[in-house]
């Protein structure tokens, strides 16, 4: 990235940038190399590469003006160069996944907000760069277990692994990065976990108060109705009514007793006992 870099040149992009190591969904991220590299550490302090590049363009007099990439990539770059123009032509939603712009789209995004870096140029400095002399670090792992290892890897558990650190000085950063890149890897005790969160008691929940209770008021028993004498039913003079019996009635006549003489036909002559 820094080949052929110096101070005539008057503003250094980062196209088809990618977020450090250990970024949640990150597409692409690493730190230089994929297989082992979890960070790099310059004067102490831990970044990936677009903050690296940066420093080390910093250093030559050349500010970074624009990073295109994902958009966690495009997050990086905000948090930590000021000013600088970011180009997102992709969502990351995890290291080999992306929401992605069309090719042709994305370099019609990236031409756009190149033009726009090249018209703020002379208004983005360099990142401030002091010290005589500065340190890298790179923070590899002790033992990778294959292609791309590190890459798969969420940041706490990079955190957990045994590592190694290769570090040099030099005047420069990109002359110290250069001469770690060659040092001997020394053994390095992973950073202490971070404490786990504070228990958050869930708050009581409140429940309504139950209604009051309302007393029924009490029966009164109703009096028994005190006994009514009704008068005596006038009889009905419509209403047919039985022939007395001779023994109960003596207004009625009694009736005329039936004959016993035999059954007569009309028309016929009593037959003769």
């Amino acid at each position: 990235m820094w080949e052929g870099l110096d101070g005539t040149f008057g503003a250094f992009f980062q196209v088809g940038a990618h977020s450090r190591a250990g970024t949640p969904e990150g597409n692409l991220r690493h730190v230089w190399s994929a297989d082992d590299w979890i960070e790099v550490r310059v004067d102490g302090e831990a970044m990936g590469e677009i903050a690296l590049f940066a420093r080390g363009a910093a250093g030559r007099g050349v500010p970074c003006v624009l990073v295109t990439g994902d958009d966690k990539a495009c997050a990086e770059a905000a948090a930590c160069l000021p000013g600088v123009v970011t180009g997102q032509v992709k969502t990351g939603l995890g290291v080999q996944e992306a929401r992605t712009l069309t090719p042709a789209s994305a370099c019609k995004n990236i031409r756009r907000h190149a033009r726009t870096a090249c018209q703020q140029a002379s208004s983005i400095k360099p990142l401030e760069i002091t010290g005589e002399t500065h340190t890298v670090e790179i923070v590899r792992l002790a033992r990778p277990e294959g292609d791309c290892y590190a890459a798969t890897l969420e940041r706490a558990y990079l955190d957990s692994l045994p590592r190694t650190v290769q570090r040099a000085t030099a005047a420069t950063i990109i002359e110290a990065f250069e001469r770690a890149l060659k040092a001997r890897p020394e053994p390095e005790e992973a950073p202490a976990p971070l404490p786990p969160p504070p228990a958050v008691e869930p708050a009581p929940v409140e429940l309504p108060e139950p209604p009051a209770a309302v007393e029924a008021s009490p029966v009164e028993a109703s009096a028994t109705p005190a006994a009514v004498a009704l008068p005596p039913a006038e009889p009905d003079a419509s209403a047919p009514t039985a022939p007395c019996q001779p023994q109960e009635c003596e207004v009625c006549e009694p009736p005329t007793p039936l004959s016993s003489s035999p059954l007569e036909t009309p028309g016929e002559k009593p037959i003769a006992q």
